[in-house]
């Protein structure tokens, strides 16, 4: 999410206006670079390293990888398929509603 000034924002959540546009902004970006988008260049995926080379960090040493599992590069990209836009804005050290407000 981009950065917003305070008049988009008004007792910790997005306004509606705001919030319209940034899914009115995303829709677009889907539209492109979604898997069934125009781009025919990007694709947005998710991608993990850790299915793909079936290793995560050690429990001594985090530079020291282990191997849990068998790498499986062809399961390791996901295509994006959907997003949400939350209303709440959360923000570092900061009490948010919901959780003790």
């Amino acid at each position: 999410m981009p950065a917003l000034e305070s008049a988009s924002v008004t007792n910790g959540k997005v306004t509606g206006s705001t919030l319209t546009a940034l899914t009115t902004n995303l829709n677009a970006w889907k539209g492109v670079y979604h898997a069934l988008g125009t781009s025919a260049v990007f694709t947005q995926c998710v991608f993990s390293d850790v299915i793909a080379f079936g290793c995560r960090a050690g429990a001594t040493h985090p530079h020291a990888p282990v191997r849990y599992s068998v790498p499986n590069p062809a399961n390791a990209r996901q295509d994006v398929v959907t997003f949400k836009v939350r209303d709440i804005i959360y923000t570092q050290r900061r009490r948010v509603i919901g959780v003790g407000l």
